[in-house]
């Protein structure tokens, strides 16, 4: 039964199911159950450790009028601390919300690019190339095969997750929105890391750390939504929509972005997997994806007048436009091997037609 389910794997994807079985082994297996069962259970203490016993005289977690910034202990008939759990699983929900995506995503990326590295180092990532499977499907078994054991560590996590949901008493709604936030997020990561790599950065700390900053502000805006008084930099409105205060029309707008991100860091990924001399993108590539790129962009300008500022505005826009144009020249300017190749090959025909023209007289 079980060597069947591997032949399907095999079948289904030959290059996850290569990822697959060269990372879960039992020795791997066992040290991500055990680690994240430890980190789970030092959480939990952390959080034990800051409930109100009884010689406390205020805590966060207590349920008497608020004095500073924490409330006040009161005590019931039997003179126990009265506790706040409600709040107290709101804040391991909100813990857990912030680290498992982060963990996924940054583990995730870093380790892509290392393998793809040590791939392109050993010689080994050719052969894949004369594979007799579709790009796309090398490219998919590397998504999903790489970063399994992150994979299978946030998985475990995930009832803890789900436990604190329901002693906060969070709607569904909210807890579905993080899974899908944390995929779209891994999707359009997770691409971009192949193509970081396959234009030569092997550096999987620059990954991780462009990462962990741009998917904060992203995670704002589903926290903003859920908690209106949240302190966060960003815009309140996206074409007049208040993108800020309502967690449809937040997870609309990041859905879009990250999925539009994800198609054309694709195209990109996988233009230069077949072709590793060829620019990233086409020219009409560029045409498509940079229209895209402007619409997206003027969302953030058409607000209403109370959160408008043109002059800002125009500035932002122009910065960000120029750093776009710069990143697109970037992408579509030919390599220098490839440039010396077409030189020589020009010489050769001139210096041959030349040729040819004296033999005729």
């Amino acid at each position: 039964m079980t060597l069947d389910w591997f032949y399907k794997l095999g079948d289904w994807n030959p290059q996850f199911f290569r990822e697959f079985k060269g990372r879960v082994k039992p020795r791997n297996l066992a040290i991500t159950f055990t680690t994240s069962l430890l980190i789970q259970l030092v959480v939990l203490a952390y959080f034990g450790m800051a409930l109100p016993d009884g010689y406390s005289h205020s805590s966060p977690y207590c349920t008497g009028a608020i004095e500073y910034s924490d409330y006040l202990c009161v005590n019931d008939s039997l003179g126990n601390v009265i506790v706040n759990w409600q709040r107290w699983w709101d804040d391991l929900f909100q813990l857990l919300s912030w680290v498992l995506p982060f963990v996924v995503l940054i583990s995730g990326v870093y380790m892509l690019i290392s393998d793809l590295g040590k791939e392109e180092r050993r010689g080994t990532f050719n052969f894949i190339r004369l594979s007799p499977q579709s790009s796309q499907s090398i490219l998919l078994g590397k998504i999903w095969g790489v970063p399994v054991v992150p994979y299978l560590a946030v998985l475990l996590a995930v009832p803890l997750h789900l436990v604190a949901a329901i002693g906060a008493g969070i709607p569904a709604d909210v807890v579905f929105s993080i899974y899908l936030l944390m995929g779209a997020a891994a999707s359009c990561y997770f691409t971009g890391a192949l193509l970081f790599a396959f234009l030569g950065g092997f550096q999987g700390w620059i990954g991780a750390v462009l990462v962990w900053f741009s998917f904060t502000i992203f995670f704002q805006f589903w926290q903003l939504s859920k908690y209106p008084n949240y302190l966060y930099f960003g815009p309140k409105q996206y074409f007049c929509l208040p993108v800020s205060s309502h967690l449809g029309l937040a997870m609309t707008f990041v859905l879009i972005t990250f999925g539009t991100a994800t198609y054309w860091l694709w195209q990109a990924a996988n233009r230069r997997f077949r072709k590793p001399d060829s620019t990233p993108l086409s020219k009409q590539q560029s045409y498509l994806v940079t229209a895209c790129f402007e619409v997206w962009l003027l969302g953030f300008v058409i607000r209403d007048r109370m959160y408008l500022t043109p002059l800002n505005d125009f500035a932002v826009v122009a910065l960000v436009n120029l750093v776009w144009f710069v990143i697109l020249m970037e992408a579509l300017m030919p390599q220098r091997q490839m440039l010396l190749d077409w030189a020589r090959y020009r010489r050769e025909r001139v210096s041959t037609g030349k040729n040819s023209g004296a033999d005729q007289f």
